[in-house]
């Protein structure tokens, strides 16, 4: 699973995410360190070699995918910013991150490439123990908007007019897609993409969503689905997973959600708290029958062939 060997020329970083053990450090296929002792260098030496791959290949088009470990528990944050912000090591987490992100668009800068690169920065999930989900409900490991809705910042001063602000629903799969069509490369024809090109929606003000329906899973369950304004759930996990073990009753921390299915406005009730279903059945019918067709699709096409 190396990125060597999935199209990446250069990689440096650690197989997995960092409460696992060993937890090793590689550069290319070389281990570097057999196991990461001290979580708080990891920040600062992915900056560095980030920079160093900008400076190698600032004579042509590049693509560089920056991962970060952290706010990922456990948390570290190494001398600089340790104790420095008033939200506590989490805090401290994310300036570090963004003293990271200042670094590599001062290197951009350094090298005339600000204008044509586009930069983008997002999170891959909602927030888990800390972390604010914004209003919104749910965390980490459930379909509920806080477990899913993150913000995308977008810079890209030769093709994205500046202070645009969207609110339409795109997905991370999206930025295939959209490097592709960016780069003037079609998508490939023996598989299918689920990923739609955002580039309509990161340079056009007003732009409309590339997805009519986004399909909501939970380790492999499909759970609901999104249409517009309205979110359908037939199912959905009860845990954030993994939560930590309440004591008490010696089992998980359940977040309720009443009878199922559910059906939220997500125009008028962005944090999920009004079932609609009863109102709107029509509506619930509609969306519960497009996750069945949704599921025949994807039984019909388990090799990911053309559909």
């Amino acid at each position: 699973y190396n990125p060597l060997r999935h199209g990446f020329d250069f990689y440096f970083g650690v197989p997995h995410s960092n409460d696992m053990h060993p937890f090793p450090l590689y550069q290319g296929e070389e281990q570097v360190l057999a196991n990461v002792d001290e979580q708080t260098i990891l920040t600062r030496r992915y900056t560095e070699e980030a920079i160093r791959f900008i400076e190698s290949s600032k004579q042509g088009p590049f693509f560089l995918y920056f991962a970060h470990t952290f706010p990922h528990r456990p948390l570290y944050a190494s001398e600089t910013f340790r104790d420095r912000s008033e939200g506590g090591l989490f805090g401290d987490v994310v300036e570090e991150i963004d003293w990271s992100v200042r670094e590599l668009l001062a290197a951009l800068d350094r090298h005339g490439l600000r204008d044509n690169t586009l930069v983008v920065f997002t999170s891959d999930k909602g927030p888990w123990y800390q972390g604010s989900p914004g209003g919104l409900r749910g965390r980490k490991g459930q379909s509920f908007e806080g477990g899913h809705r993150v913000p995308l910042l977008a810079r890209w001063p030769r093709g994205i007019p500046a202070g645009i602000v969207s609110r339409e629903p795109a997905m991370n799969i999206d930025l295939f897609s959209t490097c592709l069509a960016l780069g003037g490369l079609s998508l490939p024809a023996d598989r299918t993409i689920d990923g739609k090109s955002m580039v309509s929606l990161l340079t056009r003000p007003g732009s409309p969503s590339p997805h009519g329906r986004m399909f909501f899973y939970h380790q492999g369950e499909l759970e609901g689905v999104r249409a517009g304004k309205w979110k359908y759930f037939r199912s959905i996990n009860h845990y954030v997973w993994p939560m930590p073990v309440n004591k008490k009753s010696g089992g998980l921390s359940e977040h309720t959600t009443g009878p199922l299915p559910l059906l939220f406005n997500l125009e008028i009730d962005p944090d999920e708290s009004y079932d609609l279903s009863g109102k709107h059945p029509e509506v619930a019918r509609k969306l519960a029958d497009e996750m069945t067709q949704w599921e025949e699709g994807i039984r019909s096409n388990r090799a990911g062939g053309n559909r």
